[in-house]
């Protein structure tokens, strides 16, 4: 690599008045080259006095450039402001609530937020798919569960039994022009839940976990008392938490009784109330920083697909061979193994993105909110569905989405207290039939378990505590819904009440049978249009 040297220039060359005379004064050869800058010759002016006008059009250039400088980098830092104030929710205590800051994108909540009253959302749900630890306390004296300082602590109203805070003041008058499209683009479903949610009043219900039940959700957000009787058990699965093993037993229960399962997975949970059949609703819980980690271990450490055709290769292999081997181009290692540090996205590694499917009900595309891997508040994004990042729905009203279906569920089961015997014979006993510790299979478990054996993951404190705090506010939601259950010996909960249901009034054979004919139906409409 050459390096150039500037070489010595002949004094004055160049220039248009010529070369530049030993005894000229310094002050006439800047006043020239200021000229020069200003495309002005210094022989075309005359005189001491164009020197000095020079001089002065010379300083306001200068000013003017500083003042142009100044002015462009108060317009950078402005829209950085902005781009990073619709990023997402804060919520933060002011007086005697919570100060919501006007942020809109809020898919993901910080450990300095806070959740606000929960409230019942709406009718049109948008349906999904159908297919088949304790809570870590805060020992610091000096912060609450959600890492607030305990001087603000005493601030904030504990109204209910989620003790969440309630505020109507704002840090800006006007939300943002993004803020509106987000609010324009959300789709009729989330915008109903939104109304419906803000008349619930969490306080005035029990936890379904502690206090399960055999009444029946009413479409006006109360309970029907009317004799109905359920037609359908409807399973919410929250990824990772044991559900394949809750869905295995309530597949047993239904089957008993005849009655028709919905199982749902990966799209947001069904609102009580809002399906024509009379249904009971069934909903799981693990603790959030648990379940996290194991969600990574299952298919955020290595992709699925990549496990369970690694996996695959062996077990082919070992069946022609007769031992055990493995012919896989891919195996799992450390090297190609995802980082547990980067599992702090509200998708998991990354931030969560709504798929576009055609809606329906107005024949264009829109976001639905789908999601498979999670790693920050999963709870809320699943129960709510609200947490597309294009409908711009604070945390704080996901939060109270998700409040205003759960609370109105017939039954919530605790995964940690499976531990427990006591509590598997109480869960039985309310539903009548034996074998919840039977385990489930989910899709790559066997191959995620062994690669996870192969290589053990070792999760740091620091670690595990970054995750408590990202889930903060799912946290405080299991929480709520769980608390009651601590230090109990014995759990009443109701015996099985078969006269609450339509019993052998569901053929799974027949059911199955018309959804092929249904789905070959679509088929062919799609190929005759």
């Amino acid at each position: 690599m050459h390096k150039h040297k500037d070489k010595p220039s002949q004094a004055g060359a160049g220039r248009p008045g010529g070369p530049t005379q030993p005894d000229q004064p310094r002050r006439q050869q800047e006043a020239g080259s200021h000229h020069k800058l200003n495309g002005i010759a210094p022989n075309a002016m005359g005189g001491d006095s164009n020197r000095g006008r020079i001089g002065l059009l010379s300083s306001a250039l200068l000013l003017s450039a500083i003042a142009a400088s100044t002015l462009l980098a108060t317009r950078r830092e402005a829209l950085t402001l902005s781009s990073v104030e619709v990023s997402n929710t804060t919520l933060r205590p002011i007086g005697g609530g919570v100060h919501r800051q006007r942020r809109y994108n809020a898919t993901a909540v910080d450990e300095q937020s806070r959740p606000r009253r929960g409230d019942p959302p709406s009718d049109d749900l948008q349906r999904g798919s159908s297919g088949d630890g304790s809570a870590a306390d805060d020992d610091s004296p000096d912060t609450d569960d959600l890492g607030w300082s305990s001087e603000e602590e005493e601030s904030v109203e504990e109204i209910d039994e989620l003790e969440i805070g309630q505020g109507d003041e704002w840090d800006s008058d006007e939300p943002s022009d993004s803020a509106l499209r987000a609010v324009r683009s959300r789709p009729a479903h989330i915008a109903d839940m939104l109304n419906r949610s803000a008349t619930f009043d969490v306080s005035r219900h029990r936890s379904p976990a502690c206090h399960p039940h055999f009444d029946l959700a009413a479409s006006s957000g109360g309970w029907a008392r009317n004799g109905t009787k359920f037609k359908r058990i409807y399973f919410y699965h929250a990824r990772k938490a044991g559900g394949s093993s809750v869905n295995r037993y309530l597949a047993k229960v239904a089957d008993r009784y005849g009655v028709e399962l919905k199982y749902q997975e990966w799209s947001e949970m069904e609102e009580p109330g809002t399906n024509d059949e009379a249904t009971f609703y069934v909903a799981h819980l693990r603790e959030p920083v648990d379940r996290a980690i194991s969600h990574f271990k299952y298919q955020g450490r290595w992709s699925c697909r990549d496990l369970t055709r690694w996996g695959g290769s062996i077990r082919r292999k070992k069946k022609r061979q007769g031992t055990a081997g493995n012919n896989a181009t891919w195996t799992p290692t450390v090297d190609n193994a995802n980082s547990i540090e980067t599992w702090n996205r509200t998708g998991g590694h990354q931030d969560l993105k709504c798929r576009k499917h055609r809606d329906p009900a107005t024949e264009r595309k829109r976001d639905f909110f789908f999601m498979g891997n999670c790693a920050v508040n999963c709870y809320t994004q699943w129960f709510s569905g609200a947490s597309c990042p294009s409908w711009g729905v604070p945390a704080d009203e996901q939060v109270r989405i998700a409040l205003s279906k759960v609370y109105r569920y017939n039954m919530i089961i605790v995964i940690e207290k499976l531990r427990d015997p006591s509590y598997v014979k109480a869960v039985e006993e309310f539903f009548g039939v034996d074998g919840l510790l039977e385990r489930g299979k989910p899709f790559c478990e066997r191959d995620s378990h062994r690669a996870n054996l192969m290589f053990p993951l070792e999760v740091e404190d620091e670690t595990r505590e970054g995750l408590r705090r990202l889930n903060g506010v799912d946290i405080e939601l299991y929480r709520g819904l769980t608390k009651c259950l601590d230090d109990r010996a014995s759990y009443d909960f109701p015996k099985w009440d078969g006269e609450r249901f339509a019993l052998n009034g569901f053929n799974a054979t027949e059911a199955n049978e018309e959804r092929l004919k249904a789905k070959a139906a679509k088929l062919q409409d799609g190929v005759q249009a």
